[in-house]
């Protein structure tokens, strides 16, 4: 290759990296000079082809030319694949999700509730960048939110800067940092729960029309739902609110009666008895159509054991005695629950985590349950447990004679009609869950282990709900190897010593006998 030709190649490469650098420089702009920049490389190099033509044209025909040139071509093809491969990823983003908890995956409530949008859902996502708080929950909430779009393609989410745009912020009433807005249909709800549990409830709020009514019944030493005690109920009362539920008191005193427009009656624990004509005005709900939770405490006289018998449930009004609840922090008296339901909406999603009930009684259906009714055994006590008659000191052995062995049911729902009543009209289908404790619900449990999916699937259940149980923050469940310590000495020995050294005499023994051959 002449001397002329050989600089005209040197500077035409070399202005063409500069173009390409200038180009990279100003984010993909072709600006005037670097037109200029390509046109005097492609001119270069071609001013070399042709002043050395008869050079290039022995190149290529030489043997090793071609072989060059059939692996550029391989590699530009391959590289050509690698280049769509990513240009469909971005235009058509999909995550997978290996971890075994499912980790970084939305729940299957949430996806169902995102294939229900028939419209599009705008998310307004209000946060500052220049903060350190404000930027790190910015990144936490475009995680959850990825998930969203990537899920479907109704969810729009765009980010504002309400420092930068204070226009946009006062028209949509923000008046703090970290709050996300969501339009749907003309109807608007904000939220500053950046989980996937407060984004997906924060859908189901505007998304449903009208609020159910949950009816709490009060006059009867009920846990408070106003009460912050670590024994009374304000957290699930709280939770029942966040996932749109309109949640009032009932007091029997007042009314003989449950509303009419009552989705759920709740009762939480009641510490007297309740009179007639209140079991009757219950009933008499459940007669026609009503879903009732009723959360019994063992030790108490509430004339509530009848309505349970006459859904096909009994309450034995005895004590659960556990030896797997000392292992969570509880005494003796404390019952795990491991085992639910398969078939249930309440349960069937649930893992090998523990529910935990502080005194409880175990349940079981009625011998002579309607035909009409059918039970589930929602959850059930450890094998360890056993059940008697009281607890007394001394007496917190199990005895084969008097107690019964676990597992025993510690929830558990009942849903068909009523017998038919003369003078009345056909009864219609209840449900009624009916759990042998309350205090899973308090604000000390509701938020320990599985309480708090339970008591939300079960409100949820009852008010055909589906799509509003609940979402638990998904944890790692991490793994473990436990070894003795004989295993132990010999997994060190064995990789420290005798691995290496078995590799190294392998290693000498092959190199010998090559060097000998």
């Amino acid at each position: 290759m002449s001397r002329l030709g050989t600089i005209l190649l040197f500077i035409g490469l070399l202005l063409l990296v500069f173009a390409l650098v200038a180009f990279r420089a100003l984010t993909g702009q072709l600006m005037p000079f670097v037109w200029v920049l390509f046109g005097c490389a492609g001119a270069c190099i071609l001013g070399a082809i042709f002043k050395d033509i008869k050079f290039f044209i022995d190149l290529a025909g030489q043997r090793t030319t071609k072989h060059g040139l059939n692996l550029g071509a391989l590699v530009i093809i391959v590289l050509v694949i690698v280049v769509l491969i990513n240009f469909i990823g971005y235009k058509n983003p999909k995550k997978f999700d290996f971890t075994k908890e499912g980790l970084h995956s939305l729940s299957d409530q949430t996806k169902n509730i995102l294939k229900g949008l028939d419209s599009d859902l705008e998310v307004k996502a209000y946060f500052v960048d220049n903060q350190n708080e404000g930027a790190s929950e910015k990144a936490k909430f475009k995680d959850v939110a990825e998930l969203y779009t990537a899920q479907s393609s109704k969810v729009k989410v765009v980010y504002i800067n309400p420092i930068k745009s204070p226009e946009k912020a006062k028209a949509d009433n923000i008046t703090a940092a970290g709050t996300v807005l969501l339009k749907y249909k003309g109807r608007t709800s904000k939220f500053e729960d950046l989980t996937e549990q407060g984004f997906t409830n924060s859908i189901i709020k505007i998304t449903h029309e009208k609020n159910k009514i949950v009816y709490f019944v009060t006059g009867h030493g009920e846990r408070d739902p106003e009460g912050t005690g670590p024994t009374e109920i304000q957290e699930f009362k709280k939770e029942l609110s966040d996932s749109s539920y309109d949640v009032q008191t009932l007091s029997f005193a007042e009314k003989q009666k449950v509303p009419d427009d009552a989705a759920l009656v709740i009762v939480a624990g009641p510490k007297q008895a309740y009179f007639e004509p209140e079991i009757e005005a219950l009933k008499d709900y459940l007669y026609n159509g009503g879903k009732l939770f009723i959360a019994l405490d063992p030790g108490t006289k509430t004339n509530l054991g009848k309505l349970t018998h006459d859904v096909g449930i009994e309450f034995s009004n005895n004590y659960i005695l556990d030896p797997f609840g000392q292992l969570v922090g509880g005494g003796g008296a404390t019952a795990v629950g491991m085992e639910y339901s398969k078939t249930s909406d309440i349960t069937k999603g649930f893992s090998k985590n523990m529910t935990v009930f502080h005194i409880a009684s175990p349940l079981k259906t009625s011998k002579d349950k309607p035909a009409a009714i059918t039970t589930d055994d929602i959850v059930k006590s450890s094998p360890a447990s056993f059940s008697k008659t009281d607890i007394k000191e001394g007496e917190v052995k199990f005895n084969p004679a008097k107690d019964e062995k676990g597992p025993l049911t510690i929830v558990e729902s009942a849903q068909g009609k009523l017998p038919d009543v003369p003078g009345k009209p056909p009864a219609k289908d209840f449900q009624v869950v009916v759990a042998g404790d309350s205090d899973f619900l308090t604000n000390q449990l509701l938020n320990f282990q599985l309480n708090h999916d339970l008591a939300l699937n079960a409100v949820s259940f009852l008010a055909s709900d589906k799509d509003l149980v609940s979402i638990r923050p998904k944890q790692s469940e991490g793994s473990s190897l436990a070894m003795t310590q004989v295993q132990s000495t010999v997994l060190f020995y064995g990789l420290v010593w005798i691995l290496p050294l078995a590799i190294f005499f392998t290693g000498g023994t092959f190199w010998y006998r090559r060097r000998t051959v």
